[in-house]
């Protein structure tokens, strides 16, 4: 855990980390496991720095789902106009 970045984990993201790196002038879980929690919570909140100090000392309370169910598929597809005018035969 120690050279993870708070960025990587997860419910923490760009804005959190830079908030802890313009706090603490550091943003890695290996400098943050010295922090204290009363600290961590002044910067983030009660409940974020509270989940922040745990996850940075490899605790996570929350239970394991292995086989949960997906609720969604998606997919992204961008295909340029161009290719789809000369493979259908359009004009440019």
């Amino acid at each position: 855990m120690a050279p993870l970045d708070v960025g990587e984990l997860h419910n923490f993201g760009y804005a959190t980390k830079k908030k802890i790196e313009s706090t603490f002038k550091t943003s890695t879980c290996g400098d943050l496991v010295k922090v204290s929690r009363g600290a961590l919570q002044a910067c983030l909140g009660e409940k974020n720095g509270q989940t922040l100090y745990n996850f940075v000392r490899g605790i996570d309370p929350r239970p394991l789902t292995p086989h949960q169910e997906r609720r969604s598929v998606s997919a992204e597809v961008n295909v340029s106009t161009r290719i789809v005018g000369f493979c259908c035969g359009l004009p440019e």
